[in-house]
């Protein structure tokens, strides 16, 4: 199997359930293949989340790990779309976004909206093999018929000559297909046919031509025979003269051959492929005149009986009661080992039955529109070939030859300052005139600052870089997930006051402008029926056994912060050893930025604490309080005792530790602000400077899905109505042919549950199951 070529990857996501709520988490697993395997050697996915109208809400980039990345995506909880659209690729392809991978998610809205009821209409599509019907030969015709949703739908019918003597009948049954093959003659055909509203309707057949060139395939056990069927006009002064013609074959993108043949009139071509030396997918056969114009196209589905393994599951323990625990036991075939993603929910949550690991990596985003329930065309190898003869495929592969081998490494910190002109003369000059005066005095010039602190820690760390000419830098080994706060700052004092701004970048692929979208039918979720309890599911409360709405409990996980209890202990005595309002580290405080002197420390106070404005508060420094007021804060002393005294200011570089107090004894009326002062030698130097402050997006992050299991006594808790479609999500289960335990709780209204297991063996094999189970012997 070959799913890979020329280093564009098979892409497929795994998600935890197939429709969604707005405020979800979407779980998901992608899987990344190379040449059928695994892909090692990637290290970059990139998804955009987008609507329908192709607006991208988060341009994301994945960390890729032995080819696969378990992460998540949360639904902003006022999206109103019924549709979450993504595309998944890597960096090869970002400019080709039509080779990599697209997927349509459902979204419930907890409102659901009124649709008026349309009346089904039913179209007629008409393929024959080869792209056109020829005279003399025998042609095979398959005809759809299908909704205006794109949905198949069951025919019947018959060919009519134009005498209206029947010449043959069909029927479709239920997949949608029917088959019909007869010689080619002048004479003028009609179709006549009716869908499952009985309504009868004709349309003509496409003409015959009396020259041309067309390909046919058939099929052997062992032996895929392709055929170069001609036609030429006798009445054609040129018929003696031989036509030259070329057949490519693609398999999966990937050029197998390109045959030149220089036929006579009615002279057939044939190229036979031996089917164990085709890989697993779609293989397009186009034929191209002298001219090098395509006059021809044919699809054929190439498989292989060994592609897909089902794993065997066994139900250890079944419960019917609510929040009851039940056990599972998966096994692989003997000598298989397994990268899989495993997820279980509710019975009538709603799964994703059609969109599948198989027909996913299978048809490798070949297809030029939105394929409505793909995985339904698997059923049996007739429906699945008749699809692929049918359905539209790229064609041209000109933007896939011309890509070039890409090594795909970590992602990594970049950037550059920027100011503006007149800034950046002031600049150079200062910068000039320092490189002179620290090399008469044998001293280099500094680099930067940088300060990075993840948004989930509390102090940052700092390193100090070197900028090139065009002041950019590199830092080659700060890969990082979620997001990180950097604090850039000039060191040097000679230039650390000029306004300056940084261009930071980590994802090599830049947020596209828009979407990709593949023309695609509406109509996707009507046709979906959830059951009506779905309907009440909100991610934000839950209703009790009497109907009553409880907002959800949210566990807020606090981390102290000992730097600022120590702080406290060390600097606040007596009095202020109190808890405040606020305790404040100042000098590791990233949000200071332009801090100049203490009037600029006490504004940023009032913007950060607006209450402050209602405190109406006192200064004390190191313990004693201020009477001559703040010069040009808006705020005095109002009340003044013996024990004030009048002091200086300190210096604003110098302030460790600020607290804020509701009241303070000396101020009846109002609050009180103590700023307490390290001294000279305590100083941070960084206050007072220029500071570019900015939220860097890295990789996602990966967050652990919480698989509920309850202890008896929460068990016995009837007060928590547990609602969760999820019950069980595991995207990373490493499995070798040994059996594999897992145990799950129910929800509070057990109503069964559907299973459902994906991935890729050792072996290049691809593994998918799914079923309902309600009892204990399934």
């Amino acid at each position: 199997m070959s799913l890979y070529a020329q280093g564009v990857p098979a892409i497929f996501l795994h998600t935890d359930k197939g429709a969604y709520f707005p405020g979800d988490t979407v779980w998901f697993k992608s899987y990344v293949l190379n040449d059928g395997f695994l892909d090692e050697s990637l290290r970059n996915l990139y998804i955009d989340w987008g609507n329908t109208e192709g607006t991208i809400l988060e341009h994301n980039v994945y960390l890729l790990s032995d080819g696969v990345s378990p992460s998540h995506f949360v639904i902003p909880t006022n999206y109103e779309g019924d549709i979450l659209n993504l595309n998944a690729y890597t960096t090869i392809i970002a400019k080709n976004k039509e080779m990599g991978y697209f997927r349509s998610i459902p979204i419930l809205q907890q409102k659901a909206r009124k649709r008026e009821r349309i009346k089904r209409e039913y179209f007629l599509s008409i393929q024959p093999e080869g792209g056109v019907l020829l005279k003399g030969v025998m042609n095979k015709v398959i005809l759809s018929a299908y909704d205006q949703t794109g949905h198949l739908a069951a025919l019947n019918g018959k060919v009519l000559m134009k005498s209206g003597e029947e010449l043959l009948s069909f029927s479709s049954k239920e997949d949608g297909f029917a088959e019909i093959a007869m010689i080619g003659t002048e004479e003028e055909k009609t179709i006549e046919w009716s869908g499952p509203d009985g309504k009868i309707s004709s349309i003509k057949l496409p003409a015959v031509l009396k020259e041309g060139a067309k390909l046919s395939v058939s099929s052997t056990k062992d032996t895929l025979s392709i055929a170069l069927l001609t036609a030429i006009s006798q009445q054609d002064p040129q018929t003696g003269v031989s036509q030259e013609y070329t057949i490519e074959a693609r398999l999966n993108r990937h050029q197998l051959f390109r045959n030149q043949f220089k036929l006579t009139p009615g002279a057939r071509g044939h190229v036979k492929l031996p089917k164990n030396d085709l890989d697993a997918g779609v293989l397009q056969l186009l034929l191209f005149d002298q001219k090098g114009k395509m006059i021809g196209h044919r699809s054929v589905m190439i498989e292989d009986e060994e592609l897909v393994i089902s794993p065997k599951l066994e139900v250890k323990d079944f419960s019917r009661y609510p929040k009851g625990r039940n056990t599972l036991q998966i096994g692989l075939p003997e000598g298989e080992y397994a990268n899989l993603s495993i997820s279980i929910t509710d019975a009538q949550a709603p799964v994703d039955s059609t969109h599948t690991i198989v027909d996913a990596l299978l048809f490798s985003s070949l297809s030029k529109h939105r394929i409505i329930e793909p995985f339904s065309y698997f059923k049996n190898k007739t429906m699945l070939n008749r699809f692929v003869q049918t359905n539209s495929w790229q064609t041209d592969f000109s933007s896939f030859d011309a890509l070039k081998p890409l090594n795909d490494s970590l992602l990594y910190l970049k950037g550059r300052i920027r100011m503006n002109n007149k800034d950046k003369l002031t600049f150079d000059k200062r910068l000039a005139s320092l490189k002179e005066r620290n090399s008469k005095k044998g001293k280099s010039v500094k680099g930067v600052s940088l300060g990075y602190r993840p948004l989930s820690e509390g102090l940052m760390k700092y390193t100090t870089l070197s900028l090139d000419e065009q002041g950019r830098f590199e830092m080659k080994k700060f890969n990082f997930l979620d997001s990180m706060e950097l604090r850039f700052v000039q060191i040097e004092e000679a230039v650390n006051a000029i306004r300056f701004h940084v261009d930071y970048e980590f994802a090599a692929v830049p947020k596209p402008d828009r979407l990709y979208l593949p023309s695609a039918v509406e109509g996707l979720i009507e046709n979906q029926t959830f059951p009506e309890k779905i309907w009440e599911y909100n991610p934000r409360y839950f209703k009790d056994k009497n109907g009553v709405v409880t907002l959800r409990e949210v566990r807020i996980k606090t981390r102290r912060n000992y730097r600022i209890e120590n702080m406290d202990k060390y600097y606040a005595k007596g009095w202020y050893s109190r808890e405040g309002l606020a305790s404040i580290d100042i000098q590791n405080d990233s949000n200071l930025i332009d801090i100049y002197d203490y009037n600029d420390l006490v504004r940023y106070l009032q913007l950060k604490y607006p209450i402050i404005h209602k405190l109406r508060p006192i200064y004390v420094f190191d313990g004693i309080y201020h009477t001559n007021g703040i010069p040009n804060s808006g705020f005095s002393p109002r009340v003044r005792d013996s024990t004030a005294a009048a002091v200086e200011y300190p210096d604003v570089n110098q302030i460790a530790f600020i607290k804020i107090f509701e009241t303070h004894p000396n101020n009846p009326n109002g609050g009180a602000i103590v700023f307490y002062t390290t001294g000279p030698d305590g100083a941070n130097k960084s206050l007072g400077r220029r500071i570019d402050l900015q939220t860097v997006g890295g990789y996602v992050g990966i967050i652990p899905f919480s698989n509920r299991l309850y202890s008896n006594k929460e068990k016995m808790n009837l007060f928590y109505d547990d609602d969760r479609q999820t019950l069980y999500w595991n995207p990373m289960v490493l499995m070798e042919d040994k059996s594999y335990s897992l145990e799950f709780d129910n929800n509070s209204n057990p109503r069964g549950y559907w299973v459902t297991i994906q991935g890729v063996t050792k072996s290049g094999k691809m593994v998918y199951y799914q079923k309902l189970i309600e009892k204990a012997d399934q």
